[in-house]
């Protein structure tokens, strides 16, 4: 009696889910705790009729037939999130992918170096011929360490143009030279990105370019300047009294002593060549 041994043919198991869906954030580079939009997108099969299943981190949260969009709260900088979504269409292949989100923060600050007085309390504001200097202050972070923004890459963007030259690992700042006249505004946007863990962010300011302004202020003799209220339109002054007057300019790319001055009454030009100080006028009724 002899034995034989039947050999069947044996066949791994293979999974066979496919991931050709598209998922899309709304932010696209979303901050910490804040509020995010996934979209989920294919072609491959009819989703409005397949049920769809999302998981936040391999617990379910939402499901439901046609259900191509899910929204959560990120966690605090540097926590990641892992979101995936599972497609089964009706007798076909069960479809799934996953995206990982780790949120980032930036800071983008700007000044010029257009004057303004110091009592002025507000923001220096460029005018044309004036240097604006845009800085960005990045915090990524890539296991639970906080990225050296001198090794990021910064791609800058003016308006709708991107500045190579001034581009790069470790460019934070951005000096720009505004050639613009008053009334347009430039905006100014910074991607930021770590390239050995792919973490990015941007953000955008935007630079409303103004018009130089000169203001004329009283000195009072005993007061000094009345910084609190600038003259505008007229000036009322006794006969034989005198008074002191002296001009402020804003927004003007140099400082008002280096600049010209000539002082006039109606039509007629005064000689003040020989005072010391070019930005005041005494003017006696």
């Amino acid at each position: 009696m002899s034995l034989g041994v039947l050999t069947l043919p044996t066949h791994a198991q293979i999974d066979e889910t496919r991931k050709d869906i598209q998922l899309n954030t709304y932010p696209k580079y979303p901050g910490p705790e804040e509020s995010v939009r996934i979209d989920a997108q294919s072609f491959s099969f009819n989703m409005p009729a397949t049920p769809f299943t999302w998981l936040v981190d391999g617990v379910v949260k939402e499901s439901g037939i046609g259900k191509t969009s899910f929204s959560f709260t990120t966690k605090k900088v540097g926590v990641s999130t892992r979101v995936t979504v599972k497609a089964l269409p009706t007798g076909g292949i069960p479809y799934e992918n996953s995206i990982v989100i780790t949120p980032s923060h930036i800071d983008v600050a700007w000044h010029t170096n257009s004057f303004v007085p110091p009592w002025y309390r507000g923001k220096a504001l460029p005018a044309r011929g004036s240097l604006v200097t845009v800085t960005a202050l990045p915090v990524l972070m890539y296991r639970g360490s906080i990225v050296n923004p001198s090794s990021l890459v910064y791609d800058w963007w003016l308006d709708e143009t991107l500045l190579k030259n001034k581009s790069g690992r470790g460019k934070i700042s951005l000096t720009l030279l505004v050639t613009s006249n008053e009334g347009i505004t430039h905006r100014v946007r910074v991607h930021v990105e770590d390239a050995g863990s792919g973490i990015a962010q941007e953000k955008s300011v935007e630079i409303p370019v103004q018009k130089p302004k000169l203001l004329f202020y009283e000195l009072d003799p005993l007061r000094g300047p009345r910084t609190g209220e600038a003259i505008r339109n007229t000036f009322t002054l006794a006969a034989g009294s005198e008074a002191q007057f002296f001009s402020v300019p804003y927004y003007i790319s140099n400082i008002p002593r280096s600049f010209q001055h000539t002082w006039n009454i109606g039509n007629t030009n005064l000689n003040t060549a020989g005072d010391t100080d070019p930005t005041t006028l005494t003017y006696r009724a």
